[in-house]
């Protein structure tokens, strides 16, 4: 679904988290003991969603005997959502535990600490998980507001459904259009565009503690392929082979491990993480890595010719096609 906590009304955080949960309590077709999520139970499959920055991801995996029933369960839980006060009542509980886990957890601390230095302004450095406290279930403004949210989005225009399966191409269309004529026929929304991800000029920033050092590049105005050309440089920075940026530093004894990812992207913006974490019992040269780092990015970006590294980079990615599971490729065909 093409909206998540960014495009959530900003006076109820964690909206959008809450909706996620709500959708699989239950339909008046489909009570609790045989929705989706008992269903796929039952049948030993999994199940489950997530709600990112700009997209919720509804998915599971059954056998195939049993998957369009899975899939009638799915699709008639977001068209057909009961949203009761008693329900919400009782799952905001839910996030709220959630909520406090999250909090204690210091990873979380980590990655908040790690996008304070982005606009203040920006979705990014707001708050999305929703707790007891930022959704006020019986008030009329928040109920208006849940259900507009739902009304606006959770609609055909907004929707892609896709079905990885042992079954004929034809067999799989045939499942999608039957079972996804229950949802409304409306246009695409457009999603609101971002505001800048920092409010001075600097397109990058470095946040350590003592056991972890974080090279944080912002990007505005990305070209259309911007995915795929992140993905490649994160899998070279990644690359743990003699010579590479990994491997100098490892030889050095000055870090014992480097991981290079995409936190978010989104309408032409991407955040870069360059995470390294420090030998045991050393801390971490920030100032050596960083001009380590900046000296193996001169290199690459010089190259006068990737056609070896861009060759190499899609014989991975047909690989990863050959021997991915079916939840992973249509993860990866709705993306």
């Amino acid at each position: 679904v093409n909206a998540g906590s960014h495009d959530a009304p900003a006076a109820w955080p964690g909206l959008a988290h809450f909706l996620e949960h709500l959708l699989f309590l239950g339909t008046e077709r489909f009570a609790a003991h045989d929705n989706l999520m008992a269903y796929v139970q039952r049948h030993g499959g999994q199940v489950n969603a997530r709600t990112s920055e700009r997209h919720t991801d509804f998915f599971f995996e059954l056998p195939a005997a049993a998957f369009e029933e899975g899939l009638e369960r799915l699709c008639d839980m977001l068209a057909h959502p009961r949203l009761s006060l008693d329900d919400q009542l009782r799952e905001r509980e839910v996030l709220h535990a959630e909520f406090i886990a999250w909090a204690r957890d210091p990873s979380a601390q980590r990655e908040q600490a790690l996008l304070q230095p982005l606009n203040p302004a920006h979705a990014l450095r707001a708050f999305h998980a929703g707790n007891r406290y930022s959704l006020p279930v019986p008030r009329p403004g928040f109920q208006y507001a849940l259900q507009d949210f739902y009304q606006q989005f959770y609609q055909a225009g907004q929707m892609s459904l896709s079905l990885v399966g042992p079954l004929p191409l034809a067999e799989l269309n045939a499942l999608a259009e039957r079972h996804a004529t229950v949802f409304r026929q409306c246009p695409p929304v457009p999603q609101a565009n971002p505001v800048a991800l920092m409010s001075n000029a600097q397109p990058h920033y470095q946040h350590e503690d003592p056991q972890h050092l974080n090279l944080v590049f912002t990007f505005e105005q990305l070209p259309q392929a911007y995915n795929a050309a992140l993905a490649f440089l994160c899998h070279w920075l990644n690359a743990d082979k003699p010579g590479s940026l990994l491997d100098q530093l490892r030889q050095q004894q000055v870090i014992s491990r480097l991981n290079a990812s995409v936190l978010y992207a989104f309408d032409g913006q991407a955040l870069l993480q360059v995470e390294v974490f420090a030998p045991a019992d050393k801390a971490l040269d920030a100032t050596h890595i960083r001009e380590m780092f900046d000296s193996w990015l001169a290199f690459f970006s010089a190259q006068d010719d990737w056609s070896s590294l861009r060759q190499a980079f899609h014989l991975l990615q047909q690989r990863q096609q050959q021997v991915s599971p079916a939840l992973t490729l249509a993860r990866r065909d709705c993306e």
